[in-house]
């Protein structure tokens, strides 16, 4: 099934998730992490890249980025496949390291970068790595401590978050609210959810409406994912087992009844319009209790 092309555009701002092939680990020790870094520094300047926030985990990476004239997909494919060479190079191993397809969510405004760069940077909190903002201010593996001052990287861009987070005190009190609310921990706050902020702020970061992606869309495809027990990298994928194209087929009926359109779904989904006409003419059989839940508990 052919995939279409990821939403990208100069200016749109992207939440970028890299994970292990079968979710195996990607870095094997400090070396390796500070041979991406250097890596992702360098393709960040010559390729005009903002980045805003970011974190290295044990088997998955988090990126925070703006498109720039050079595309996002090109951007990635250098970062990961010079990344994978060394690391199959270092350790004596062949194979593909990352999943084929890195996961690409646009960030729709200036709430929804601030949730976003907050998530990325609690990360090690969240798996445990480390048991504090305290101690995350001397982890050496995200931008939390480049955004405190602490510690400095010319390619992280800095002035510009903090400039919209409201200050070094304005981001570390939107960290600790967003760890006191247990369920926002598990991904950004959806823009939907956000406080709209003033127009000019808005035009300042080139969020495009017109190239927005509906504001369900992610629920949505978490929802589905959960239901049918799937990954969400499957549900993109091209697989056509009869889980992941049963759980298609409900986030088509699911995304038309929200009201998106055909063309909304497939984009979100990675399928052409006739793969949308097929998989919603499937899940007419499909029994409406795998449905019933859409709506009961998916929103606020």
């Amino acid at each position: 099934m052919p995939r279409q092309a990821r939403l990208d555009a100069p200016g749109l701002v992207h939440h970028v998730v890299a994970r292990g092939i079968e979710r195996r680990d990607v870095f094997a020790d400090d070396g390796d992490r500070l041979f991406f870094l250097d890596r992702l520094g360098s393709l960040l300047g010559d390729c005009e890249v903002p980045c805003y926030a970011w974190a290295l985990m044990e088997n998955h990476v988090h990126l925070v980025l703006r498109s720039a004239a050079y595309p996002l997909g090109r951007f990635m494919q250098r970062l990961l496949t010079a990344y994978a060479l060394h690391f199959n190079r270092r350790h004596d191993r062949p194979g593909h390291l990352f999943q084929n397809r890195y996961r690409s969510t646009v960030v729709r405004d200036d709430s929804y970068l601030c949730s976003a760069v907050c998530y990325v940077h609690l990360n090690p909190i969240r798996a445990g790595t480390v048991k504090s903002l305290a101690q995350l201010s001397q982890h050496p593996y995200t931008g939390h401590a480049v955004l405190l001052g602490r510690r400095s990287l010319a390619w992280q861009d800095t002035s510009f978050v903090l400039q919209v987070l409201g200050g070094v005190d304005g981001y570390l009190k939107r960290l600790e609210d967003m760890l006191e609310e247990g369920g926002s921990l598990s991904r950004p706050v959806d823009a939907a959810d956000a406080p709209s902020l003033p127009s000019a702020s808005t035009d300042a970061c080139h969020f495009t409406d017109r190239v927005t992606p509906p504001a369900d869309a992610a629920r949505l495809i978490d929802f589905v994912c959960d239901r049918f027990g799937v990954e969400v990298e499957e549900l993109l994928s091209t697989s056509r087992a009869r889980q992941v194209s049963q759980a298609r087929s409900a986030a088509v009926a699911l995304g038309r009844r929200a009201g998106l359109t055909g063309v909304e779904i497939a984009r979100e989904l990675g399928i052409t319009r006739s793969g949308v006409a097929r998989a919603g003419a499937r899940a007419a059989g499909l029994e409406e209790r795998l449905l019933r839940g859409w709506g009961q508990g998916t929103h606020g």
